[in-house]
């Protein structure tokens, strides 16, 4: 009996610590009225469904599908590389609890990085394959958005999964349909046993922003529509910055009406579903912390024969995922109740209920006007503008800041539509879509502030990530002259990154092919590439004329990475010349180089340099070499030592008693490694030891 008595305490014990660590989602009701009388009667009401501060970050699971066809090549192609190596650094901070996978396409579908855990060891190895992607081809968007979801449907359970896709175009490769594309991805969505958000980035005036949102609206994620190349990094901020402060996922809300009361109207930013016993369900996809969600109901109650003090209309229940635990919880069922009166006081409406009327209606209006803008009638979508702005201002609450920041915000959409020069640019109507977007969903995809309902749903840790991007990428507000003196450049990494080992039973970055893709999958990449529309026989095809820069294979780059990683590794035990001989060089240009006294600074092309790096004094390889990449950035612990070919160096450009002394200091080497030093992997040694035996030279043993 003592030991049952105990379980059942551990129990409760457990269960109390459990929903202690829950989200805590709050659920309320805001009536338009206080009382109704006993006729039959409407009854409006207004429920919130808002989720509390942030109490603990959800793990991750994201995966990035980018965009690397021709038309990406330059400065587009730059920014996006620093932009996704910002959040593999963001990823990073929680140490390995968050995992990530990298995806490109252009005619092809190419898997950079599979699903794996991500943090300080490995994120400077992962920012170096993204550094190697080169803008070419054209634009197979189901293909990448297929692996992408693969990769997370097959990706391990208990996190927070997304996908985010980035174009900067209309698909030419594969399926480029909306219909076939979204019943592509919902096959694979259907195969998931976990929910996988996805949202849609697109930049520049050739996207349909109609696919997009589609996309988007399938996988519970959202739009965001970028008009300026600057902007790409305040967009995944803006992003990431929810998806780190999720709190719930899948919320169900249900009601279910009395006997004798009718549900007549719903509105809400989720998906409406009109069930057959009367009942209403909306689905919410997720809630980071501190947003809300509202829902506006109308029903319609029967006559009541006597004064009731509560008279139940519906009852509501709940249902969500708490994104921290991933635990399903469940609300129990509760009553919505009126009062039924012979004698009515006159009262204004709730104000939450009013404002959520006139936020619904202005969505639905900028709809409309924006559907007779795109048919050419002008004059009908300013005057239907007109309409709402008249009823907006007959309301009792028009001095309201809520409805204020409204009427500013359909003042702006009018002179958008307006206007004839900016109403042509898709780009501008895309702008108001956003704004209806927000004004249903309560949730701004703006990556600048020009509505006010934009600036009232951001969230504080929304808005600290999107900063944090945009300062990581861009760098100063005012970038130094192209033809500024630089100092000498140096083939030496900083000394805090010089060395890098691998401690024992922490995860080694992967690039291995992706599993087996799923047979939904499998279609999707079996499908031929299609001819671009613009080619024909004869005629060169425009989309790969226009590139910059020739493609790699991905293996290509691969080894490219693997070479400098063991170039770096190297150096540390062999000195500057074996590096300088691994990558091709004269030793004695090589030494040269290396002394940076001796380095000519005119011979910096000193507009290879990006202007938008954050130290103007340091002189980026790869910004030199667009096919190059920084060794400093790479882990030597995880590169494959087999790659390393000893006979290719050459013995008479070594040192014996020097590379001695640098074997025997290895590890000990306190002036770059702070203490306590770390070991390097047993294996890496073993091979660079046998490297230096089969050239004849001493090791230690």
């Amino acid at each position: 009996m003592g030991c049952e008595r105990s379980a059942l305490l551990v129990v409760a014990a457990l269960a109390l610590l459990c929903s202690q660590c829950l989200a805590n989602i709050d659920f309320s009701f805001t009536g338009e009225f206080p009382e109704y009388t006993l006729n039959e009667e409407i009854v409006t009401v207004v429920f919130t469904v808002k989720a509390p501060p942030l109490q603990e970050q959800p793990p991750l699971s994201w995966t990035a599908v980018l965009d690397r066809s021709a038309s990406m090549a330059g400065r587009k192609i730059d920014l996006l590389k620093d932009t996704t190596s910002f959040m593999i650094d963001k990823l990073a901070e929680a140490d390995g609890s968050n995992h990530l996978g990298l995806v490109t396409y252009s005619t092809d579908v190419e898997t950079l990085a599979t699903v794996q855990p991500v943090g300080f060891l490995n994120a400077g190895f992962l920012k170096g394959i993204v550094n190697t992607i080169v803008a070419a081809g054209q634009t197979f968007l189901s293909g990448g958005l297929a692996r992408g979801l693969q990769q997370q449907a097959s990706a391990p359970g208990g996190k927070v999964k997304a996908v985010y896709l980035f174009t900067d175009g209309l698909p030419n490769v594969g399926a480029t349909s909306t219909p076939d594309i979204v019943d592509q991805i919902s096959s694979i969505l259907d195969q998931s046993l976990e929910p996988i958000s996805i949202s849609t980035f697109g930049f520049g005036s050739d996207l349909d922003f109609g696919l997009l949102q589609s996309i988007s609206a399938v996988g519970g994620g959202d739009t965001y529509i970028i008009d300026n190349e600057n902007d790409i990094p305040a967009a995944f901020g803006s992003a990431l910055g929810l998806l780190l402060s999720l709190s719930a996922q899948e919320i169900n809300v249900v009601f279910t009406p009395e006997p004798g009361s009718v549900i007549v109207s719903v509105q809400a930013g989720g998906m409406i579903t009109f069930l057959e016993d009367g009942s209403v369900r909306i689905v919410f996809d997720n809630l980071s912390a501190e947003e809300m969600r509202d829902i506006l109901i109308e029903v319609r109650v029967p006559p009541a024969v006597a004064v009731v003090e509560d008279q139940n209309v519906f009852t509501v229940g709940n249902t969500y995922i708490d994104a921290p635990t991933m635990q399903r919880v469940t609300v129990n069922p509760t009553p919505y109740a009126i009062k039924r009166t012979t004698i009515i006081t006159p009262l204004p409406p709730a104000p939450k209920v009013e404002e959520t009327k006139i936020r619904f209606k202005t969505a639905e209006v900028l709809g409309e006007a924006r559907k007779k803008r795109a048919e050419g009638d002008s004059e009908g979508a300013n005057a239907v503008i007109e309409g709402l702005v008249a009823e907006t201002k007959e309301s009792p609450l028009a001095d309201d800041p809520v409805i204020q920041n409204i009427l500013s915000d359909i003042s702006t959409a009018q002179e958008i539509l307006g206007d004839t020069d900016m109403g042509q640019e898709p780009q501008a109507e895309l702008e108001v879509a956003q704004l209806e977007q927000t004004l249903r969903t309560q949730r701004s995809t703006a990556t600048r502030d020009r509505f006010r309902s934009s600036s009232a749903v951001d969230t504080p840790l929304r808005k600290k990530v999107r900063e944090e991007a945009a300062a990581a990428v861009l760098g100063p507000l005012t970038p130094p002259p192209l033809d500024a003196e630089l100092p000498p450049a140096t083939l030496s990494p900083p000394p805090q990154q010089a060395v890098i080992m691998q401690p024992q039973g922490s995860f080694i970055p992967s690039i291995a092919p992706s599993p087996a893709p799923s047979p939904a999958v499998a279609a999707v990449l079996a499908t031929p590439p299609a001819a671009s529309p613009t080619s024909a026989p004869g005629m060169e095809d425009p989309v790969s004329a226009a590139q910059s820069v020739p493609s790699k294979s991905f293996e290509e780059r691969r080894q490219s990475l693997r070479d400098e990683a063991v170039a770096e590794a190297l150096r540390r035990i062999t000195g500057e010349q074996l590096a300088a001989e691994l990558v091709g060089a004269n030793p004695a240009a090589a030494d040269a180089a290396v002394d940076s006294e001796a380095m000519d600074t005119a011979a910096v092309d000193s507009a290879a340099v990006g202007p938008a790096a954050d130290d103007p004094a340091a002189v980026d390889p790869a910004a030199v070499d667009p096919v190059a990449v920084d060794p400093a950035v790479v882990d030597p612990a995880v590169v494959d030592p087999v790659a390393v070919d000893p006979v290719a160096v050459d013995p008479v450009a070594l040192d014996p008693a020097a590379i001695d002394a640098e074997v025997e200091a290895i590890g000990t080497d306190t002036g770059e490694i702070v203490e306590p030093p770390m070991q390097a992997p047993s294996g890496v040694m073993d091979s660079l030891r046998s490297g230096i035996g089969r050239l004849g030279l001493p090791g230690r043993r």
